[in-house]
């Protein structure tokens, strides 16, 4: 097994340097240069195979068993390779095995031929290790790229056209060929139990007959029902060949770039306990590259994680919860963006709509150029979002942390709760003085201000809106207190950091009986809709509420952004 992994100057990878373990897994932004080390290595390890099958020093572009662009010469980072020294790419390998008390390594070198079309190959390091992981015959390792699916119908082919297909990433375009011969070795049985790990019930046949046969027939039972191969679905595809390769082909190390693209967050689960088991059973080294929280919590304890940012490995990576929280907030490629300085000020929001909040931070003085918003969704990820921020405040030291959170009708005791929790993580939270950020476009003032009315015909007709859909907005202030009791109380008590316990107060007396109701008890959200929807019996034309104004300054948010 390889211990250590050392590849430079490819595609987006710098200097990309790590232990690895049984199983081990990529993360990073997008343009971090995860399938650049998959490819680099694949890459890398078949320039070696083929110049160590031909002889010689050089070999032509078109004999490379993998390529991952038409022109390798553009493969090298920054710079294409050229055939004078300092315009390589490297990659070095150490074995677990030893030889006179040291571990086995080697290194490849990878540059421009004199000639057009070569490229020149250079090994330094003749062991055991090296050529195992080398050899033309049993291919040590095996790349599989997001499948897109396979070809109607295929040909039987030789074993040889099989390994050069896997060699290059291609195997899915001969996926029943290797069915086949995984058949003809009588290791379909096998085969069907590692995939029904992640597709339980599915069974695949090979009903092919090479007498007969022109097009290698394949089928797969699913639930008592047979289909043919090419009318499964590609997330089922991409878990066959994954296994097909491991059974097949029995690579020492498999290189899988996003194996969960197209599974379901419950595929996903299964087919970690499917990888772990290929370690188990057939001593496999899996390296992957994933977007997925789903398969970051199922590995989580059995997976060395490497986060990678700039085609590096960064050498402050985090555990695989920090990687859980980047991605369950969606703020895996801006989290980069944060550490470098870009932005000045984050603001976590648990408005999956931004544009309001952009409005109101817009009117309080904050720089939008230098100002990112990420949403947290709902209260159930406000766990999520403290992490975050205090993976922020202790990494990027200049950048001011805000956690906003809708008022929502909670009480002043209420209030204070949250606030509390937030002052123990010492966190700046801004809780609206409205019941959220849409209510502030929807206040007397701020209509008033924007359309020349004045107040007094704005509160008329306001009124008469909320007179209009009094039972509607009783039932919203309900659903949202209720919401807050969920949330906030235990047995109907509310318990307090100095010990007290409050009651849950009554929805009425909360409420009132008057008719309009407060607007103070209208969803800001609900309130903005039907004043658009009824701005001409306002005036004689469509006002644009999203309009600055003076109203829409907050003092409690303006103090959080300028520390006053």
């Amino acid at each position: 097994m390889i211990s250590h992994i050392k590849l430079e100057q490819f595609k987006k990878v710098t200097n990309f340097e790590t232990d690895l373990d049984d199983i081990n897994v990529l993360v990073g932004a997008n343009n971090s240069g995860k399938s650049s080390v998959l490819q680099g290595i694949q890459f890398t390890i078949m320039a070696e195979v083929v110049r160590r099958n031909l002889g010689g020093t050089t070999v032509a572009q078109d004999s490379l068993l993998y390529l991952p662009s038409s022109d390798f010469s553009v493969l090298r980072h920054g710079s294409p390779y050229t055939n004078y020294s300092g315009y390589t790419s490297t990659l070095s390998l150490t074995s677990d095995s030893e030889t006179n008390g040291v571990n086995d390594s080697f290194q490849i070198t990878l540059s421009k031929g004199r000639n057009y079309g070569n490229i020149s190959i250079s090994a330094v390091g003749n062991n055991k290790f090296r050529q195992q992981v080398t050899s033309y015959k049993e291919l040590y390792s095996a790349y599989t790229p997001g499948l897109a699916g396979i070809p109607l119908s295929e040909r039987l082919v030789s074993p040889a056209v099989l390994r050069n297909a896997a060699a290059n990433g291609d195997a899915n375009l001969y996926l029943r060929n290797i069915l086949y011969y995984v058949a003809v070795k009588k290791e379909l049985e096998k085969l069907n139990q590692y995939i029904q790990t992640v597709f339980p019930g599915y069974n695949i046949s090979v009903p092919h007959d090479p007498n007969t046969d022109v097009d290698i027939s394949v089928k797969v039972l699913i639930n008592g029902k047979s289909i043919p191969l090419e009318l499964c679905g590609t997330g089922f595809l991409q878990v066959v060949q994954i296994m097909a390769y491991s059974v097949y082909f029995r690579p020492k190390m498999l290189l899988l770039d996003e194996p969960d693209e197209h599974l379901h967050p419950s595929n996903q689960f299964l087919l970690c306990d499917a990888i772990k088991l290929l370690t188990q059973e057939m001593g496999l080294q899996v390296v992957l590259s994933t977007h997925s929280r789903h398969m970051i919590s199922a590995l989580d304890g059995d997976a060395r994680f490497i986060w990678m940012k700039n085609g590096e490995v960064c050498r402050d990576s985090q555990s695989s919860n920090f990687y859980n929280v980047l991605l369950d907030l969606g703020a895996l490629d801006t989290y980069d963006a944060i550490l470098q300085g870009t932005y000045t000020t984050v603001i976590l929001t648990e408005d999956s709509e931004t544009k309001y909040l952009k409005k109101i931070l817009e009117a309080n003085g904050c720089d939008m150029h230098k100002t990112l918003i990420i949403p947290y969704s709902s209260c159930s990820h406000l766990d999520s979002a403290i992490q975050l921020a205090n993976f922020i405040k202790n990494s990027a030291r200049t950048c001011k942390v805000i956690i906003h959170r809708d008022r929502d009708f909670m009480t002043e005791d209420e209030i204070s709760v949250v606030k509390q929790r937030f002052e123990s993580e010492h966190l700046p939270i801004w809780i609206t003085d409205e019941c959220d950020i849409e209510a502030y476009f929807t206040t007397i003032a701020h209509i008033s201000e924007i359309t020349g009315k004045s107040e007094e015909d704005v509160l008329e007709w306001q009124n008469i809106l909320i007179q209009e859909n009094h039972v509607e907005i009783q039932h919203k202030f309900e659903s949202k207190r209720n919401d807050i009791r969920a949330t906030m109380y235990r047995d109907n008590k509310l318990k307090k950091k100095s010990g007290d316990e409050v009651r849950w107060p009554d929805f009425m007396g909360l409420f009132g009986t008057a008719c309009p109701t407060s607007r103070a008890n209208v969803v800001g959200k609900f309130l903005l809709k039907k004043c658009n929807q009824n701005m001409k019996l306002l005036t004689e034309q469509q006002v644009n509420l999203l309009a600055n104004s003076r109203a829409i300054q907050v003092p409690s948010l303006r103090a959080l952004l300028t520390d006053e």
